[in-house]
């Protein structure tokens, strides 16, 4: 996942590829349009949204909704969130 500039609104995205680009399986492709489709579909406030798909070189794409802030694998580096925290975002997720 990148972030990226959505040219044509001039918005920044996360840009999901499928790792492997014009290489990738045709089984990766078609899991990852899948993942698409469902993403699209969904409407929630602990789900980004899904602003655009497509293919550019041979590589698909999805142009996400960008949240800014710290990953999961930088909070894994740190000390050990407090229970009742942890449990906060488990609950969310």
């Amino acid at each position: 996942v990148y972030r990226a500039v959505q040219l044509n609104l001039n918005r920044l995205v996360a840009l999901k590829v499928v790792l492997g680009g014009p290489l990738a399986s045709t089984e990766d492709k078609a899991r990852f349009h899948i993942e698409a489709e469902d993403a699209a579909r969904l409407r929630h406030p602990n789900v980004v949204q899904v602003f655009d798909v497509g293919e550019w070189n041979g590589f698909q794409f999805l142009a996400l909704e960008l949240i800014e802030g710290p990953n999961l694998r930088r909070w894994q580096r740190e000390e050990p969130l407090p229970p009742r925290r942890a449990a906060e975002l488990v609950a969310q997720v």
